[in-house]
């Protein structure tokens, strides 16, 4: 449909712009913007069909901030389980004029499948060539 061939082109973008690049064994898209992770999300459930158990998030945040809190804004947000949460990264140090600035943090959305990584980048690859020609 053109709703999913959208999706399809989205997801595509906002992984290349903001996924990881490493070594192919995990997608990891990393952002403080709630609605570029509720895309992705979105594009991996709708796209790829993938296994919600597979799903695990991190988040990285200051230390004045609410741990417990952000956790379970994304978990709501996401519809992914506590359970699934990794160990946050808290960083210590934080310049206090930059308060506010990122107040959700930021969230890591993973999903460890090799098979998956290699997928998305195939599929990137086809859609870059496509935008790239002249």
């Amino acid at each position: 449909s053109p709703t999913e061939k959208n999706l399809f082109i989205a997801g595509h973008m906002l992984y290349w712009a903001e996924g990881t690049k490493g070594p192919g064994l995990v997608v990891d898209l990393s952002n403080g913007d709630p609605n570029m992770i509720v895309v992705f999300i979105k594009f991996l459930r709708k796209i790829y069909q993938v296994q919600e158990k597979k799903f695990r998030v991190l988040i990285y945040c200051y230390k004045n901030q609410n741990e417990d809190r952000l956790k379970m804004f994304w978990s709501q947000l996401l519809n992914i389980p506590l359970s699934q949460f990794l160990k946050s990264y808290i960083r210590q140090d934080f310049n206090p004029k930059k308060k506010n600035k990122l107040p959700y943090g930021v969230a890591h959305l993973r999903y460890y499948d090799k098979k998956l990584y290699s997928q998305i980048q195939e599929d990137l690859a086809i859609i870059a060539q496509i935008f790239l020609k002249k």
